[in-house]
C-alpha cells in the first residue's frame, strides 16, 4: 500500500503528524517556516518511511536533490531529518505563492526511492521597499482633473498575506491615491489630480508614499514623491507700472537713459522671459526720437529732443514672454520735455493766423508775439520790430507782448506771400538778438470774376458734321487761387428756331469743349449764337467716404491658456474725410469672450484694443470670427467694416483616452511570430504635436510580457513577438499607455489582458533521480545504475507515456508504478573493452501525432585491477660499445596496463639473475618509474661479450599484478688494441730475413709479414703497408696478405742489402698500426739449389718451426673466432624462435628500444667475406664508433636495413 504522510513544523520544536500507513515508496510532506536555526528539528523520516535506523549506512541511506546546497541533513543514529542551513524563503523561491524543497530519499538492497517535499512557510520578514527613496514627478500645471500618473511600486520578497495590501498618500489638497489589483493578485498605485494646481501659487510638492503589508504585525516602507509643477504660459507680463512719468531737459544727449521699465511674468522657464518692445500705437516720431532696448527696458534718447517742438512723448510700450504663443502686457511711458536757458530772446508766435485774407481789414491781428529772454534783469529786457516796407506793423503789449496787425489793404493777386523778420534783442552788453521770420500767405477770396480771353468766338462749321464731336473750345481764366480759380462752363438758355440751344450744343463744364448734338443742315440752319457762360466755384466737405480698414480681414493668434483682461491691439481704420466726418468710435459683433476698448491720441485718432472677458477652449471653440465696425460722425453716419479671425491655439491640456478602459483577447499558445493580437486607439482632443499619439507599454508593464509582445508606437497594433507558452502562464496583463507629442507629454493609460488557449504542445519530460553514473566493472547484474520519472504535463492520451533504451546495451530498464524506472546492468561489464555508455533514454507520448523526448545518460565503467602490466616486448637486446661511461642509458623498456589511475601506475625492477658467477646488481640498474636501464660500469668487450637480465613491470593496484622480460645485452667491441707482428719475429722492432739471390725474378717472394689483432670484425681487418724502402722500385708489399715481393729482376746494380719499412694497419676508429723494419741481402753467388731453400714457402716441406708456431696460432684463432660467431647466432635464433619470428644464417635484424629519447641506429650484426683471398670472417659494424648511450634495436628495424648495410660495404 502506497501512502502519503504529511508532517507540518510549525516551530523548532513542534511537529503535527497527520496520517501514516504501511510506506514502501511514496511521498512524504512536511510544513516548517523559514529562517529556522541550523539544527533545527523537521521529522523523524527514518521513522516516517519505516525504515531501520541500524540499517541506514548498510543499505546506503542518501538524500538525492539537484539542488547544489544541502539545506537538510539527516542523523544516521535516530534518523531524524534536521536543518543543516538556514533557509531563506525569498532567496529560494522568490515570489512563488507556493515554496518547497524536493528531494528523494534512496536506500539500496533492495532500492527504494521515496518523495520527499519539505514545504516553507513564509513569514512576514521583509518589509515593502521602494526601488528609490525619492523619485521626482513633474506635472504640466494645465492638467485637467481626474488625471493620473503612475508611481512605482513597492516590492515586498515575502507572499500571500505578507505581501502589500495597500497604499496611503500623505495629507495634502490636491493629490490622491488610486489603487489597483493586477489578476496575480499584486497591487498597483496612481496618483488622482483631484484640485486644480496653479504653478504661480504652488509650483512644488513633497508627499511620502507608504506601502503597507498585510502581515501581523504589519510592516511598511516609505518613498518621498517630489512633485514639480510644470508652467504652462498661462501669464500676461505685468509692468510694474501702468504709466511712467518721465521729465527730461530739452538739450539731452543722444543715448542719455531716460528710464528703465520692468515687467514680470508670473510664469516660469521660457514662459517668464521678457522682451521689450514699442506697439503699434506709440507714434513714428516717438520711435525716432527714443530707442527702447529689448533685454533690459531701458530706454533711451535716439534723437534730437526739441522744447518747442514737442514737449510731451506718450510712448506705449509692451513686453512680450516667449512662450508659446506669446502673452503681452502694456503700458504707458510719457516723458514731458522741459525748456532751458540758452540766453537769447525766445520769439514766441501764438494765435497765428499765417494766412490772411486778402480782404482783411487794416489793423487785423496776424499774431501775437511774446517775445522772452530767460536771463534777467537788462539781459532780460527785450524790444522787437519788423521791416517798415511791409504792410504789417506791430502793435506793443503788456509784459513783451506784441500783435501783428494788418497795417495796409492787401491783394493776393499782387503780392501772395511775405516773409516778415521780426527781431528780438535784449538789453545786454552785448545784445543778444534773435530772429524770427514769419511767413504769411494772404489766402484768396473770390474778388475776381473769371474772363474769357476772348469777349466772343465765330466758330465754323461744316454742314452734316457729326454729332458728338468737339466743334470748339472756349477758355476763361480767373486769377483767383484754389476753388476760387475753378472754373466751370454751362450754356446759357436760349432758343434756336423755337428749339433749346442745349438741343444744339453742349460744353463741357470742366474743359470748355463745345459740342455739337446734332448734325447741321446748311439749308436749314446758317448761323446761330449761344452764349457761354464761365462760373468759380467754392467745395464745402461732404461725407461722402466711409471709414476703411488696410486689410477686409485680419487674423489674431490666442492661446486658450490666456487669462481675462488680456488686450490685443487692433488695425485702425482710415476715413479721408475730415472733421466730425472721420473715425469716431469702433463696435465688435456680440460675443461671449471679446470686448473692445477704445482710447483716443493726441491727435484726436481713435484707437480700438480687443478684450478677452471670458476664458477660452479651444476644444470647446478654436476659431472666432468677428466683425468689427468702425463709424464716423457725420451724418448720416458712415461705417467700414472688417473681419476679425481668432485663432485659439492649443495648450496641451488634455489627457489622450483609450476607447476602452480594458481590453480582453483570447488566442492560442502556440501563435507564430508577428500573429496579430489586437489594436488600442486613443484619443487627444488637443490638436497638432498635442494630438500626436504614440502608444507604448507603460512601467508597470512586466519585462517578460514586453519581451513577449511588441507594440506598434504608431498604429497600435499589438503583436506576438516571444514564444508563448500557456504551462508557465495562462495569462497577461499587459499595461498600455499613450503618450503624446505635447511639450510636456501628457499620458492615458489602459489595461489589455491576454488569455492564451492551451494546445497539445508538450513532449514528454524525463527526469533522472539517484543517478550513479560510474558503476563498477566487477558490478552484478542487476546494479541499479538511476531511478527515472517521466512526465507528460498534458493530459489524456496525450500523457500517457511508454519509455525505453536501446537494447544493445547491457543495461536494462525496470519499470515500476506511476511512471517510475530503474535503470539497472544486464550483463558483466569490462571497462577495458568498453569504459563508458551514453544511454539514450526514449520518452513519447500516445498523442496523435505522438510526441517524444530523449534524454541521455552517461554511465561511465570505473575501473578494477584486473590486468596486469604487460611489456611491449617479451624480451629486448641491448648494444653496449665496450669502454661505455659508468651511468649511461643502454635501453629504455616500457609495460602498459589497460586499467587507470592507481591500477595502471607501474614499476620497473630487476630479479636477480647472476652473470659470470656474480649478481646482475653491479652491472646494471633500472629507474622505476621511466624504465630506463643504466650501466653500473664500464664493460671490456674482451672479458664480457654478452648478458641477460629479467626485468619485472608491477601496477600500484590492490592487490598488484606483474609481468617480467629478458633483456639480453651485448657488448659491441671497440678499436683499442693495435695490431702486433707475429711473423717474422722481430727484435726491437726488426727483423732479418734470408738472402734474396742476384738471379731473382719479378715476382719473387721475399717473405711475408704475418700481424694479429686481439679486436674483432672491422677492427680486426689488416692492411700492409711499404712506408720506406731503399729501392722503393725494386719492392713490392701485399696490401691484404703482407707478401713482400721483387717487382723486377735484381740487377748488379742495385744495393746489396735492402731495409724496409713496413706498417700494419687495422680497420677501426680511429686506425691503430705498428711497424716493423725488415732487412735482407742479395746474394749474387747462390747456387740453384740454395735458391729453392730460401723460398721456404713455396717449399712446403722445408717450414721452420717458426713457421709451424705461426700457422697453429693462425689456425687455433680463426676457429676459435668461427666457434665464437656460431654460438652468437644460435643464441639468436633460438631467442627469435621464442618470440615466433623467423631466422635465417646471415640475416639483420634491429629492435626498437621503444624509448622515444634514444632513437638511434645500433650497430649491424652481419658475417661477410672480405674478399676471395681473405683467410678471416669478420664482424661489420654499422659505424667505426657508437655513442656512450646504447639504442635498443628490433628485429624489423634491423632486417629493413639489412640490405642497405649490405649494399653499402
Amino acid at each position: 500500500m502506497v501512502g502519503t504522510l504529511r508532517v507540518a513544523v510549525c516551530g523548532p520544536a513542534f511537529i503535527l503528524l497527520l496520517f501514516v500507513s504501511d510506506l514502501v515508496s511514496g511521498l512524504i510532506h512536511y510544513s516548517i517556516p523559514e529562517e529556522l536555526e541550523q539544527g533545527a528539528f523537521v521529522g523523524n523520516i527514518v521513522r516516517d518511511l519505516g525504515l531501520n535506523v541500524e540499517k541506514l549506512l548498510v543499505r546506503k541511506f542518501r538524500l538525492v536533490s539537484d539542488d547544489s546546497r544541502q539545506y537538510l541533513k539527516v542523523n544516521f543514529e535516530n534518523g531524524i531529518l534536521f536543518m543543516n542551513e538556514r533557509i531563506d524563503r525569498e532567496e529560494l523561491c522568490g515570489q512563488s505563492p507556493t515554496c518547497s524543497l524536493s528531494f528523494e530519499a534512496a536506500v539500496d538492497n533492495p532500492l527504494e526511492m521515496h518523495s520527499i517535499e519539505v514545504e516553507v512557510l513564509d513569514i512576514n520578514d521583509n518589509s515593502p521597499r521602494f526601488p528609490t527613496d525619492t523619485f521626482p514627478l513633474q506635472i504640466f500645471e494645465s492638467i485637467a482633473l481626474g488625471g493620473s500618473f503612475p508611481l512605482e511600486s513597492a516590492h515586498d520578497s515575502d507572499v500571500g498575506v505578507n505581501t502589500i495590501s495597500t497604499y496611503q498618500i500623505s495629507s495634502n489638497d490636491y493629490f490622491g491615491l488610486n489603487v489597483q489589483t493586477r489578476s496575480d493578485g499584486s497591487k498597483i498605485v496612481e496618483l488622482l489630480l483631484e484640485k486644480a494646481l496653479d504653478r504661480e501659487l504652488e509650483s512644488a510638492f513633497q508627499l511620502t508614499l507608504t506601502a503597507i503589508d498585510g502581515g501581523n504585525p504589519q510592516r511598511s516602507g516609505t518613498a518621498e514623491i517630489s512633485i514639480t509643477v510644470l508652467d504652462t504660459n498661462d501669464n500676461v507680463p505685468v509692468f510694474d507700472h501702468d504709466i511712467y512719468r518721465i521729465n527730461i531737459p530739452e538739450n539731452t544727449l543722444k543715448g542719455t537713459s531716460v528710464t528703465q521699465i520692468s515687467a514680470v511674468d508670473l510664469d516660469a522657464g521660457t514662459n517668464a522671459e521678457v522682451k521689450y518692445s514699442f506697439s503699434r500705437h506709440s507714434s513714428e516720431r516717438g520711435r525716432e526720437l527714443f530707442k527702447l532696448e529689448s533685454e533690459t527696458g531701458k530706454i533711451k534718447v535716439y534723437g534730437v529732443l526739441d522744447y518747442e517742438e514737442s514737449i510731451v512723448y506718450d510712448l506705449y510700450v509692451q513686453a512680450t514672454d516667449n512662450g508659446s504663443p506669446p502673452m503681452v502686457g502694456h503700458a504707458k511711458v510719457v516723458v514731458k520735455v522741459t525748456d532751458v536757458n540758452d540766453n537769447t530772446p525766445e520769439i514766441k508766435l501764438s494765435s497765428i493766423s499765417r494766412v490772411v485774407p486778402e480782404n482783411a481789414a487794416p489793423g487785423t491781428v496776424v499774431a501775437l508775439i511774446s517775445v522772452s529772454d530767460r536771463d534777467s534783469n537788462e539781459n532780460g529786457q527785450v524790444h522787437c520790430t519788423v521791416p517798415m516796407n511791409i504792410p504789417f506793423r506791430l502793435q506793443n503789449s503788456p509784459n513783451n507782448q506784441y500783435k501783428l496787425l494788418v497795417g495796409e489793404t492787401l491783394d493776393r493777386e499782387k503780392e501772395s506771400t511775405y516773409n516778415i523778420s521780426i527781431l528780438a534783442w535784449d538789453g545786454g552788453t552785448p545784445p543778444l538778438s534773435a530772429n524770427r521770420t514769419m511767413l504769411v500767405s494772404v489766402s484768396d477770396v473770390n474778388d475776381n470774376a473769371p474772363e474769357f480771353t476772348q469777349s466772343s468766338y465765330n466758330v465754323y462749321l461744316m454742314e452734316n458734321n457729326t454729332p458728338g464731336a468737339s466743334i470748339f473750345a472756349v477758355t476763361a481764366l480767373d486769377p483767383d487761387v484754389g476753388q476760387n480759380g475753378d472754373i466751370s462752363y454751362f450754356v446759357v438758355e436760349n432758343q434756336i428756331q423755337d428749339v433749346s440751344t442745349t438741343a444744339y450744343i453742349s460744353v463741357s463744364s470742366k474743359s470748355g469743349n463745345i459740342y455739337a448734338l446734332r448734325s447741321f443742315d446748311y439749308e436749314q440752319l446758317k448761323h446761330f449764337q449761344i452764349k457761354v457762360q464761365a462760373q468759380d466755384v467754392e467745395v464745402l466737405d461732404l461725407n461722402d467716404n466711409s471709414p476703411r480698414f488696410p486689410q477686409s480681414s485680419f487674423s489674431i493668434q490666442v492661446a486658450e491658456s490666456i487669462v481675462p483682461g488680456a488686450r490685443f491691439p487692433l488695425e485702425r481704420a482710415q476715413d479721408p474725410d475730415v472733421g466730425t466726418n472721420t473715425v469716431s468710435t469702433y463696435q465688435i459683433s456680440s460675443n461671449e469672450n471679446f470686448g473692445l476698448k477704445m482710447q483716443t491720441r493726441r491727435d484726436g485718432k481713435k484707437v480700438a484694443e480687443l478684450f478677452l472677458e471670458k476664458p477660452l477652449d479651444r476644444e470647446r471653440r478654436s476659431v472666432f470670427q468677428l466683425v468689427l465696425t468702425a463709424f464716423d460722425g457725420g451724418s448720416p453716419a458712415l461705417s467700414g467694416t472688417a473681419q476679425i479671425v481668432i485663432n485659439v491655439l492649443d495648450i496641451n491640456d488634455n489627457v489622450p483616452k483609450f476607447d476602452r478602459e480594458e481590453y480582453r483577447v483570447s488566442m492560442v499558445e502556440n501563435a507564430p511570430r508577428g500573429t496579430f493580437v489586437t489594436k488600442v486607439q486613443a484619443k487627444d482632443l488637443d490638436e497638432g504635436a498635442n494630438a500626436e499619439i504614440r502608444y507604448s507599454f507603460s512601467e508597470h508593464a512586466a519585462q517578460e510580457e514586453q519581451e513577449l509582445f511588441t507594440l506598434d508606437p504608431k498604429t497600435g497594433d499589438i503583436r506576438v513577438q516571444g514564444i508563448l507558452d500557456y504551462e508557465k502562464s495562462n495569462v497577461f496583463e499587459l499595461d498600455v499607455q499613450a503618450v503624446d507629442n505635447g511639450a510636456f507629454a501628457m499620458t492615458g493609460r489602459s489595461k489589455v489582458v491576454v488569455t492564451l488557449i492551451d494546445v497539445n504542445d508538450n513532449a514528454p519530460e524525463i527526469r533522472l533521480t539517484s543517478v550513479s553514473s560510474t558503476v563498477r566493472e566487477d558490478a552484478v547484474p542487476g546494479t541499479v545504475i538511476a531511478a527515472i520519472s517521466v512526465a507528460d504535463r498534458d493530459s489524456g492520451k496525450n500523457g500517457e507515456v511508454q519509455c525505453q533504451i536501446p537494447q544493445h546495451l547491457p543495461i536494462k530498464l525496470q519499470k515500476s508504478p506511476t511512471n517510475q524506472y530503474k535503470l539497472v546492468t544486464n550483463n558483466m561489464l569490462d571497462r577495458e573493452k568498453v569504459e563508458f555508455y551514453n544511454v539514450s533514454i526514449t520518452a513519447w507520448d500516445s498523442g496523435s501525432p505522438p510526441l517524444s523526448t530523449n534524454k541521455t545518460i552517461l554511465v561511465s565503467v570505473s575501473d578494477i585491477n584486473d590486468n596486469a602490466p604487460r611489456f611491449d616486448q617479451s624480451s629486448y637486446t641491448a648494444y653496449v660499445m665496450e669502454n661505455n661511461a659508468p651511468g649511461d642509458s643502454i635501453l629504455s623498456v616500457t609495460a602498459l596496463d589497460p586499467d587507470l589511475d592507481q591500477n595502471s601506475h607501474v614499476s620497473y625492477s630487476i630479479l636477480e639473475n647472476p652473470i659470470q658467477g656474480m649478481t646482475s646488481f653491479p652491472y646494471v640498474s633500472i629507474d622505476s618509474k621511466s624504465g630506463n636501464i643504466y650501466a653500473l660500469r664500464s664493460f671490456d668487450y674482451e672479458r664480457l661479450k654478452h648478458f641477460q637480465i629479467q626485468v619485472q613491470a608491477r601496477d600500484s593496484g590492490s592487490p598488484s599484478l606483474s609481468s617480467s622480460a629478458a633483456v639480453n645485452v651485448i657488448i659491441l667491441d671497440q678499436n683499442d688494441n693495435a695490431p702486433a707482428v707475429v711473423s717474422p719475429v722481430t727484435r726491437n722492432g726488426s727483423a732479418t730475413v734470408g738472402p734474396v739471390p742476384q738471379s731473382a725474378p719479378a715476382g719473387y717472394l721475399v717473405t711475408k709479414v704475418m700481424a694479429t689483432d686481439a679486436d674483432s670484425g672491422q677492427n680486426a681487418r689488416l692492411s700492409y703497408q711499404l712506408r720506406k724502402a731503399t729501392d722503393p722500385s725494386l719492392i713490392s708489399v701485399g696490401l691484404k696478405t703482407g707478401e713482400i715481393k721483387l717487382i723486377r729482376s735484381v740487377s748488379s746494380h742495385d744495393a746489396t742489402t735492402q731495409d724496409l719499412l713496413i706498417s700494419v694497419n687495422d680497420n677501426g676508429q680511429p686506425t691503430l698500426s705498428a711497424t716493423v723494419t725488415i732487412a735482407f741481402s742479395i746474394v749474387a753467388n747462390v747456387t740453384e739449389k740454395y735458391f729453392e731453400r730460401s723460398n721456404v714457402l713455396e717449399n712446403a716441406n722445408n717450414f721452420s718451426d717458426l713457421n709451424l708456431y705461426l700457422i697453429i696460432t693462425l689456425g687455433s684463432t680463426s676457429f676459435i673466432f668461427l666457434l665464437t660467431i656460431m654460438v652468437l647466432i644460435a643464441i639468436k635464433c633460438h631467442q627469435d624462435s621464442d618470440n615466433g619470428d623467423d631466422c635465417s644464417f646471415c640475416c639483420c635484424r634491429m629492435r626498437d628500444s621503444g624509448n622515444s629519447f634514444m632513437r638511434r641506429s645500433a650497430p649491424k650484426e652481419c658475417l661477410n667475406y672480405t674478399g676471395v683471398r681473405d683467410n678471416f670472417l669478420f664482424l661489420k659494424t654499422y659505424a667505426p664508433t657508437l655513442p656512450h648511450s646504447t639504442l635498443k634495436m628490433s628485429d624489423n628495424n634491423m632486417a629493413k636495413e639489412r640490405g642497405q648495410e649490405d649494399n653499402g660495404y
